[in-house]
């Protein structure tokens, strides 16, 4: 098995990251449970990546969880948002911009790798902005440099209209960490996906995509461009998520989206699963 800082190359399965294991200890508060608190791993940024089912499974490590799970403070606030849709596709998030990153591992060896890993899991989709958005379509990068890098790419470019605060290269979505201000809602975000058809949801710095579980969350069916990039664990790999390749023809269904909601709702939260501690 590798353990490694960060994950430097795309492994197929991958731990949860620190963000995801914020939410997963929101979650068991809520529900009563206590928090998982021995997660020195998580806290140092270690994470198991491996190609193995059985070793990712076997894996002592609390990184190793089968599913990322939301709290309810999250999807619950999400289901109040309006259902309607007013954009086909939709993007929020990082471009990995040089020098976005502002973390711990920014000017590190390790940081520039990780950087450079997002760089390459996000290239396509510059081409599929350019190739499908229109002036129905809401594209917004929130790396902290985007606004003094990016180039307008067209009407349907909010990144440098847009007046939200970028403190850092993540918005306020409830990463910036567990008990520091990581429990807040970004409602911009989570409206924005909730009113669109379709979700850009490629993988960063780590294999699998967080937006990949909102877009399930918000009725909004997800694009990728690798199967790869539809899960983070063997226990997630067999869930029949419903997304669309780069490479299909896309056609919003919203029996998909219907079907997508359930499975979030049963294997990714605990309201509603049988996947309790």
């Amino acid at each position: 098995m590798e353990i490694r800082t960060m994950i430097l190359e795309n492994r197929k399965y991958t731990g949860l990251t620190a963000s995801m294991m914020w939410k997963y200890n929101e979650s068991l508060e809520e529900i009563g449970k206590e928090k998982i608190t021995n997660c020195e791993t998580m806290e140092k940024g270690i994470i198991v990546v491996t190609d193995s089912a059985e070793q990712f499974e076997n894996c002592d490590s609390k990184s190793t969880l089968p599913y990322a799970i939301f709290p309810k403070r999250i999807y619950g606030q999400v289901s109040s948002l309006p259902r309607g849709k007013l954009y086909n596709f939709n993007f929020i998030g990082g471009n990995f911009y040089e020098g976005s990153r502002k973390g711990k591992y920014c000017s590190t060896e390790l940081g520039l790798a990780q950087q450079e890993l997002g760089q390459k899991n996000r290239a396509w989709i510059l081409d599929f902005i350019k190739e499908r958005f229109n002036i129905n379509s809401y594209l917004e990068f929130t790396d902290a440099g985007a606004k003094g890098d990016h180039v307008e790419l067209g009407e349907f470019d909010y990144t440098l209209k847009s007046e939200r605060p970028k403190e850092d290269d993540y918005s306020d979505r409830g990463q910036k960490g567990y008990g520091e201000g990581g429990r807040g809602f970004d409602k911009h975000y989570y409206s924005k996906m909730k009113s669109s058809l379709f979700t850009l949801c490629p993988a960063g710095d780590h294999m699998y995509s967080i937006r990949f579980y909102e877009a399930l969350m918000c009725e909004s069916i997800p694009i990728v461009n690798s199967i790869d990039e539809t899960f983070r664990s063997p226990a997630e790999e067999k869930l029949d998520y419903k997304y669309y390749l780069t490479t299909d023809d896309i056609e919003y269904r919203q029996d998909w989206a219907d079907h997508n909601l359930e499975i979030f709702m049963q294997h990714h939260t605990f309201e509603f699963s049988h996947h309790k501690q």
